[in-house]
């Protein structure tokens, strides 16, 4: 891992190779049987970005460059779409974080898909785990890339605010602090001495948070829209068994139109 040579190829073999129908009632449960991998659909939305695939991003010049269909994304798709869209089998996709959790707890599952702070929740975990990357999608890939939580983006001022120019300023000192003080602190003392099992696993943390990228795509993905958002164009395919050039064809002219008015919004600021 170390090495860069960690491939969706070899995540998927394991995951294989670990799930196991433990009361051979023919139907895989989490809380039943040994599960390779659990997540939420919207943490393996981050798989989108750890695989490469853009749909969108920004030039040297800070220009949105839109990508749409590409010969990389084809390639995932056809890489994935049988492991992810098998469901029961290998792969549970559950909206119950929780489940998920308790499940990858008591040591029923080998690869947990979440955000970091859930490691939080594992202090009690009587089995060792350690925190690795998601995997590249073939050893031709530069780097890990960690997609960045999907979360608020912006923070908003009320028109009835007194002094606006006073709250802006709270705001950045604020947003300042909590990144140059709280987030080390989070980092160095939490998620390093406090929730990691494995002092080796240090080195591999450092790798997944210098590797943590927030791309365009999923920056506007509310407000670009479609169906599905841009950001949803990997995990729909593969779940769903939606074709990714039927998917970026029906939605490519919302997409561009809704990233003109966007441009246009920011063209309107003073």
């Amino acid at each position: 891992m170390l090495a860069g040579s960690w491939t969706v190829d070899e995540f998927m073999n394991n995951a294989i190779t670990c799930t196991a129908d433990l009361n051979g009632d023919g139907v895989y449960k989490i809380n039943d049987d040994i599960i390779g991998s659990v997540g939420r659909h919207t943490s393996a939305r981050s798989w989108q970005g750890s695989l490469g695939i853009q749909i969108l991003d920004l030039d040297k010049n800070g220009e949105i460059v839109f990508y749409g269909m590409t010969d990389r994304l084809a390639k995932a798709v056809d890489k994935t779409a049988d492991f992810f869209a098998s469901g029961s089998i290998y792969s549970v996709i559950d909206a119950n974080d929780i489940g998920n959790l308790n499940a990858f707890a008591s040591g029923n599952v080998l690869y947990y898909c979440e955000r970091l702070i859930q490691s939080e929740f594992l202090r009690d975990m009587e089995d060792d785990f350690a925190i690795i990357p998601l995997p590249k999608l073939d050893e031709s890939q530069e780097n890990y890339i960690t997609q960045g939580a999907t979360a608020t983006c912006m923070i908003l001022v009320p028109v009835t605010a007194s002094d606006p120019n006073m709250s802006a300023m709270i705001m950045e000192a604020s947003t300042y602090y909590g990144w140059a003080d709280i987030l080390p602190k989070y980092y160095e003392v939490a998620l390093k001495e406090k929730f990691l099992r494995d002092a080796n696993n240090k080195q591999v943390l450092d790798m997944v948070t210098d590797s943590i990228r927030f791309n365009i795509t999923f920056a506007y993905c509310n407000a670009i829209g479609g169906d599905p958002w841009p950001n949803q164009i990997w995990i729909t395919s593969t779940l769903n068994g939606r074709d990714p050039a039927s998917s970026v064809a029906a939605n490519e002219a919302k997409w561009l139109g809704n990233i003109e008015k966007i441009i246009e919004q920011y063209k309107q600021l003073p």
